[in-house]
């Protein structure tokens, strides 16, 4: 991805947008959607542009380009077209990179350009091409240089961020002639980022901010001398390539496509702390307005003091408990009726946790009371010792975290620890010495970490993991948990651990590094952040309500105070919670890989994308977003993580749930299954359960997967949920199902048979090709299978419920690896298929029963198809066909006399195309971006010929 640089001209009514050896005029008109009346025109050069800047002189402007070359041009409208009217080349040959052009008039210009050996180069056309200063301090190429008063900034290929003295070294109108060639001029040099820094610029308060390959924006100062970095906003939306500061807000442009604003305020404004007035504090708790605390000395002689405290989960909202923990001993204050009371111990208290009405008390003798505070009575006694003995653990359990829940007649306790083992039960109330349960295939997912929280909600438990996941384990009838998801809790926030559930279902609360994190779930942002030293304090959350005085259209902001202990002191942040506000919404942070159609409904259309960045995204299309040219015609929703690197997506939707499969690298496929298709747009992937396979014995990737369309019984396999074939990269394709084996909605993949080329007697396969696309379908119980090879033949399977696989045939579409391949299903027998192939041809082929027969050749395309789509419109054939020569084009085939016309061609904004979708809207296009091009732009777009074929 290039850095698009604009700048106004005051005489166009438009803007100069620099692009690959080219630069596009796009009128005001254009800009600001009026499309009828708005153009855009292009100019193409010779060498790379770097920076172009308009002059005084009407028409005129300055382009600098990538080989130190600085030439003088004149522009024309109608036609555009830009006359060089003179030009100069640095006498120092070296690659620009970046670059500043001051100046309003040739005589008066100034160029200070950036160069790959990290020097800073300074010089005046007017006068030749002689280097008036060389500025030295980076060691890489400088990507930006911007100049604010008398000041140089520049970041390069070093991570640095230098700030130089400018003030001599041009003037706005006339250039100051008495300087040094070997002048000394960087003030300061500072490391910040983590990657390469790729911009830079200033505001009117003279702060600083870069941005780079790390997606954070760092804001400094410069006083005394000094640089300083004062913030740090990481922005998670691919690496950030441009920023621009306008109306007090920094808009930030990333790799991705998003384009972001945040209001410079927020980055200036520093976190106020403040102290609370207590001191020597060793533990404290908050339970609404009041805070509890325990101090170093707080009683008198040893045995006679409070240790700790303990209060209700920071997720709960109501009947909240909180104690003071002695030896032997609990003074308990509930928060509903402000009663208060104590609570005797034989034995010495290890740790005491609470959760709804009840409280843990777990002691020396490895003996638990569950106790009811309300009623003050021991609902039952629990015995760890068999447990502890089981796992072999000898030393004193700490217990973390607890839930508590009710089955029918008996009650459910879960138990979490330091040391990462879950241990379970269920118990009828008032029973004494019940034994306590666990299990190693539940314990491995925490990794020996601590469990920092479990929540409960009717028979489903949530568990955080001090090793970064989120577990979500399912309580049944048999007083067994099973293992239903697990994943990383935020996996878009590297070396995050989560902590806690707060009182807002869509925030949970935790630590990376040493900083505190306010993550929203839905929104994939961390809406508050606080530096406190890390996760090994004691702290407290808790959300606030806002009475801020509203400006008109402005929102209302969630607020929330977070406390924290440092050095025996409460120090207390409020925070505003405020996300990023995106004016383009992001789809993936880097390439997105597949593209695939879920609903083409009158209402909208959604699909599912799949990234580099591990992610599946769910996004919108609909009329509201194709009115305009605009390429950001979507709204994204659910995010869902894939822990492999994904190679394709598909989707099948049936009346009780959506399923989504995704195949990736090493053999796995994981499947999503949405109960409610509607209703998957909220936004809330909590609830939505992968599941997993792996090949075994092998970790070839999955090249496609078709899932089942249509009923397809498979003998001997009951509460069969979904059916789907898989291409691997050695040549083998797996024929899956997705079963319920104990109805309780414990979903698995189960191997039925597997087939390939090589499966076969009487077929050799003695080229080793590999199957790269794959689809399939059923007719009269029998299901076909299509899949194109890297040798070029396209090969037909057949499987009835018997699951006993039979090859019917294989035909040479071209001495060439095929690429791409799509169906049009008329009838059960009937329908046709498309093949695109390596060498940008595409053949179209009639199905009748098991018969394959060739309709017709299209040569259009002059590089590799990546993507098609067929679909029937009467008595012809409609085929949108996307290449790697960034080109879509729509082809009509007449079926009765084989004529193939072509209807229009559209360049495309996105490179590298990989996979597009047609909806009833227009097309998608995927690549290193994601482009929606409406039926409108078809329209406009000239027919780029046509052919007939007979």
């Amino acid at each position: 991805m290039f850095e698009i640089e604009a700048e106004e001209s005051m005489y166009l009514g438009g803007v100069f947008v620099l692009g690959q050896r080219s630069v596009a005029y796009v009128t005001d008109e254009r800009l600001l959607g009026d499309v009828a009346n708005g153009h855009s025109t292009s100019w193409v050069f010779f060498d790379q542009p770097i920076d172009i800047t308009p002059l005084d002189e009407k028409n005129e402007v300055a382009v600098l380009f990538g080989t130190s070359l600085l030439a003088l041009y004149r522009y024309e409208l109608s036609p555009f077209k830009m006359h060089i009217l003179k030009h100069v080349r640095s006498e120092r040959y070296a690659l620009t990179t970046s670059c500043v052009l001051l100046g309003s008039s040739w005589s008066a210009l100034t160029v200070i350009a950036g160069t790959m050996d990290g020097e800073i180069l300074v010089s005046v056309p007017s006068s030749g091409s002689t280097i008036r200063t060389v500025l030295e301090c980076h060691r890489g190429m400088v990507f930006d240089i911007i100049r604010w008063n008398e000041f140089l900034y520049s970041v390069a290929d070093d991570r640095s961020l230098a700030v130089w003295d400018a003030s001599n070294l041009t003037n706005s109108n006339q250039f100051i002639d008495n300087i040094s060639s070997n002048h000394k001029s960087e003030l300061d040099v500072r490391y910040g980022h983590s990657s390469r820094p790729y911009c830079v610029c200033t505001d009117n308060d003279g702060h600083i901010y870069t941005a780079g390959n790390d997606e954070t924006v760092c804001v400094w100062s410069y006083v005394d001398g000094r640089l300083k970095m004062i913030y740090q906003r990481n922005i998670r939306c691919g690496p950030i390539r441009a920023l621009h500061i306008m109306d007090r807000k920094l808009f930030v442009a990333c790799e991705s496509g998003a384009l972001v604003t945040i209001p410079i305020d927020e980055l200036c404004e520093h976190i106020e702390f403040q102290n609370h007035p207590w001191q020597n504090v060793r533990d404290f708790v908050r339970v609404h307005d009041v805070i509890y605390r325990v101090d170093e000395n707080n009683g008198d002689g040893q045995k006679n003091f409070a240790r700790f405290l303990s209060r209700s989960p920071l997720y709960a909202t109501d009947a909240l408990i909180m104690t003071y923990v002695w030896e032997k001993s609990c003074h308990f204050f509930m928060d509903n009726n402000g009663s208060q009371y104590w609570e005797y111990f034989n034995s010495v208290i290890l740790s005491v946790n609470i959760c709804g009405i009840y409280a843990l008390i777990y002691c020396v003798d490895r003996i638990g009371r569950l106790l009811d505070v309300t009623r003050r009575t021991v609902v039952a006694t629990l015995n760890f010792d068999d447990a502890l003995n089981y796992h072999s653990i000898k030393s004193v359990m700490r217990i973390s975290t607890i839930a508590v829940t009710s089955i029918g007649a008996k009650m459910f306790i879960t138990v979490g620890t330091v040391s990462g083992h879950l241990f379970y039960t269920d118990f009828i109330p008032f029973s004494s010495n019940v034994l306590m349960d666990s299990s190693y295939q539940i314990n491995k997912h925490f990794g020996r970490k601590v469990i920092n929280q479990l929540k409960v909600q009717d028979d489903d438990i949530f568990a955080l993991g001090g090793n970064g996941i989120l577990a979500h384990f399912k309580v049944c009838d048999d007083g067994l948990l099973h293992v239903i998801a697990v994943g990383l809790a935020c996996p878009w926030l590297h070396g995050f651990t989560p902590s806690s559930f707060s009182t807002s279902d869509d925030l949970i609360l935790g630590f990376q590094g040493t900083c505190f994190h306010v993550v929203d779930l839905r929104l994939r942002d961390s809406v508050g952040i606080v530096p406190c030293g890390g996760s090994n304090r004691h702290w407290s959350f808790s959300l606030q309500s806002n009475y801020d005085v509203l400006q008109k259209g402005e929102i209302r902001k969630r607020r929330g105070r977070f406390e924290f202990l440092r050095n025996g002191v409460i120090v207390c942040v409020d925070l505003y919670l405020e996300h990023l506000h995106f004016l383009v919404p992001r789809v993936h942070r880097k390439e997105i890989i597949d593209i695939c159609t879920i609903f083409d409904t009158e209402e909208s259309s959604y699909v599912a994308t799949v990234g580099s960045d591990h992610l599946l995204q769910i996004a919108e299309i609909g009329p509201q977003h194709c009115t305009t040219l605009e390429p950001t015609c979507y709204e994204t929703f659910l995010p869902l993580f894939n822990s492999f690197a994904p190679t394709c997506v598909c989707t099948s939707v049936s009346p009780k749930s959506l399923q989504i499969v995704v195949g990736g690298e090493k053999g796995s496929v994981v499947m999503w299954i949405i109960v409610e298709p509607n209703t998957f747009m909220i936004g809330d992937s909590c609830d939505i359960r992968p599941i997993s396979y792996k090949r075994p014995h092998s970790s070839a990737r999955v090249m496609d997967i078709a899932v089942t369309s249509g009923k397809f019984t498979v003998s001997n396999v009951h509460r069969c949920e979904c059916c789907c074939a898989v291409a691997y990269g050695d040549g083998t394709i797996e024929f899956l199902t997705v079963t319920d084996h104990e109805g309780i909605g414990d979903l698995s993949f189960q191997k039925m048979f597997s087939f390939g080329l090589r499966s076969f007697e009487g077929y050799e396969n003695s080229d080793y090709s590999i199957f790269t696309k794959l689809v399939s379908w059923v007719s009269n119980d029998t299901i076909y299978f299509y899949a194109a090879s890297t040798s070029g033949k396209l090969c037909t399977w057949k499987a009835s419920s018997d699951c006993i696989p039979q090859f019917l045939s294989s035909t040479l579409v071209e001495n060439c690896g095929l690429s791409a391949l799509t169906p049009e299903i008329t009838e059960d027998t009937t329908g046709h298929l498309a093949v695109g192939t390596d060498s940008g041809r595409i053949t179209i082929f009639s199905v009748f029963d098991e018969d394959v027969g060739k309709l017709a050749t299209i040569e259009y395309h002059a590089a590799t198809v990546n993507g098609i789509v067929l679909k029937l419109k009467q008595s012809h054939l409609e085929l949108v066909s996307l290449a790697q020569d960034c080109i879509l084009a729509i082809h009509l085939i007449d079926i009765a006399s084989k004529d193939v016309r072509c209807i229009c061609a559209v360049p495309l904004d996105v490179f590298d195309p990989r996979s597009l979708v047609v909806t009833r809207y227009g097309a998608v296009v995927v690549g290193n971006g994601l482009q929606v091009i409406p039926y409108a732009e078809w329209l406009q777009c000239e027919s780029s010929g046509s052919k007939s074929h007979p």
